[in-house]
């Protein structure tokens, strides 16, 4: 900072002043008053393009109290102004404005009521509503209600708020309202859950307007544990435009969900019922109309504590735009052993078939068997090595045979080996996990899958005051051939085909913190550097497009009410040109 900025931070440090408001009186009620004046100074340095320097002195008050009683209500305010200088190949200086407040009425009542208006600026505020490195603007401002009744088991809240995001380098701006109304109900057995949302959004710059709604009421009746029943019924819509054409989508919904077990024998009964009705209208992909209703039952026996019998049926009808009629049956038995000692290690074996018919409008019925076998053999240590250390090993097989009356038969061996270990200790905590994974398909399709992973993390207390850590991570993904995959979980999706390329990941993090640097008390010093690549060698880091490098380090210090902050960042993508940033940060403030 060869600008003077250092001269002015430090002038500006001995002109703040070090006194306080706390309990001011006006008009009879006591206004507690705080506030700081600060200074951040930041320069950028990037691969490409020309260096900046920002300046910013920023002056903060906060003040709350009550309004007129303690139980009437009460407010707060903060306010926030800044002056900001852009030193680049264009000077700018930017005076700036943010702050916040909020007036709660019946705060403690069975209806309060607020309202507030917060605004931020990404060039003086740190925020998680602000994208980190931008330079943008956020305002909202909104109203919230809320009411439960002194008996209890209902509550009723609305939501009602505008949210303005304007970026200050391109002037781009988007809008949207937003209303939320929840509420639930609860008596006896019976609850009520309801939710109405209303969104109203639009961008400017590229003349993108959308309006999205959706209201949900759902009831559940639970009159023990072995019987529930869940109904919900809704509704959602949108309308959309932009420079390619306008959209409108609506749909209707009804969802039943039943579960019942038997309280003499260990059977349980599951059923499930859908309808949907939805409606597209749209000048770029066309109109469309579907409705579709879907229902299933399945029951399921144990006979012992090892045995599975479960049955199932469903069917799919859909008309429309789509004309389709699908319904399936099925069964099936699994056996699970129960372990078996084997000279220290633990042996489990399981297996289980089904058959399964599948009717479609459109295509010859569909008779599948299916059945399969596994298992596993594992082992746990426990060990005193310079502390107690867990370890875990286990190795598996799986052989899975899908026979069909249509397509060509599938069989599927799967070889599965992990490892695990984990130490702790007074100072340090150490974590090992290794993953191997092979899958290979013969048959209907001749799709390899091989995975390989390993995570590794180490925290080190050094002293009373610091710690260092590290973790390591590495996947990779073999994969080949062609895919056939269908979600057991919902018999009516449709398969794909897919094909799929090599993949590696690896990544490797290494931080420190210091809570008493030098001795010196409130002095902290942290330091993390991480390193991520698509590859398995950290040799590629400037070869594959994703990789990157990020080092952050950082010095704070608080003496009394005054805080130090200085920071460096340095983030390198060496496959991109001139993708490079430098940032340093110093910032103080005097809280009074």
């Amino acid at each position: 900072m060869n600008k003077g900025g250092l001269y002015i931070l430090l002038t500006g440090t001995l002109l703040t002043t070090s006194g306080g408001v706390s309990g001011l009186d006006l008009d009879g009620s006591s206004i507690d008053i705080s506030g700081s004046l600060g200074m951040r100074f930041r320069e950028v340095s990037p691969d490409s393009g020309e260096d900046t320097f920002h300046q910013a002195y920023i002056g903060e008050v906060v003040a709350r109290s009550y309004i007129w009683k303690p139980w009437f209500g009460n407010w707060k305010g903060r306010l926030t102004s800044s002056w900001e200088r852009n030193e680049s190949t264009q000077e700018t200086e930017n005076k700036i404005v943010s702050g916040a407040g909020e007036i709660n009425l019946f705060h403690l009542s069975h209806f309060p009521f607020a309202a507030y208006f917060d605004i931020k600026d990404s060039r003086v505020d740190d925020t998680d509503l602000l994208d980190p490195g931008s330079e943008e603007r956020f305002t909202r401002y909104g109203i919230r209600q809320s009411y439960s009744p002194t008996s209890g088991g209902m509550n009723i809240n609305l939501n009602l708020f505008h949210d303005e995001r304007e970026d200050l380098i391109t002037t781009d701006k988007e809008k949207s309202n937003r209303g939320i109304l929840s509420g639930f109900l609860h008596r006896g057995p019976h609850r009520f859950n309801a939710s109405l949302l209303a969104n109203d959004r639009e961008r400017l710059l590229v003349m993108d307007q959308h309006k999205d709604w959706q209201w949900d009421v759902t009831h559940s009746y639970n009159p023990g544990a072995r019987f529930n029943l869940m109904t919900s019924v809704g509704a959602s819509g949108s309308d959309s435009e932009n420079g390619e054409g306008v959209s409108n989508s609506s749909q209707e919904r009804l969802t039943s969900n039943l579960l019942w077990r038997a309280e003499t024998r260990p059977i349980s009964v599951n059923a499930g019922l859908f309808i949907k009705s939805q409606t597209t209208e749209s000048e770029i992909t066309g109109d469309r109309v579907e409705d579709e209703t879907r229902g299933n039952l399945s029951v399921i026996y144990l006979p012992t504590d090892n045995w599975r019998l479960r049955a199932a049926a469903g069917a799919r009808i859909r008309t429309g735009s789509v004309d389709e009629k699908q319904s399936f049956q099925s069964a099936s038995a699994d056996y699970s052993s129960r372990l078996i000692p084997l000279n220290g290690f633990n042996y489990s074996y399981s297996a289980g078939a089904g058959i399964a018919n599948e009717t479609k409008s459109n295509t010859d019925d569909e008779r599948v068997v299916r059945t399969n076998v596994s298992h596993n053999l594992n082992r746990n240590w426990q060990h005193d090595w310079f502390g107690p250390i867990g370890a875990s090993f286990t190795i598996g097989q799986d052989l899975i045979y899908e026979g069909s009356s249509i397509e060509e038969e599938l069989g599927t061996l799967v070889h599965r080996l992990s490892y695990s270990l984990s130490s702790t200790g007074d100072s340090r905590s150490t974590n090992l996990n290794m993953v191997l994974y092979d899958s290979r398909n013969s048959g209907r399709n001749d799709f390899t899958t091989q995975n390989a992973s390993i995570s590794a993390i180490h925290n080190q207390r050094i002293s009373r005051y610091s710690d260092l850590g590290a973790s390591f991570n590495v996947n990779f993904t073999r994969q080949s051939g062609s895919l056939t995959t269908e979600r057991l979980d919902d018999p009516f999706t449709e398969s794909d085909e897919s094909d799929v390329e090599n993949g590696g990941y690896t990544s490797l993090e290494i931080y420190y913190h210091h809570n008493r640097l030098f001795k010196v008390r409130n002095l902290r010093f942290g330091s993390r550097l991480r390193a991520s690549t698509d590859s398995l060698l950290f040799d590629d880091l400037g070869s594959e497009p994703s990789s990157e490098f990020f080092w952050e380090n950082r010095i704070d210090y608080t003496i009394g009410k005054l805080d130090i902050d200085f920071r460096t960042t340095w983030v390198e993508r060496p496959a991109v040109d001139d993708a490079g940033t430098k940032t340093i940060i110093l910032s103080i403030r005097r809280l009074f």
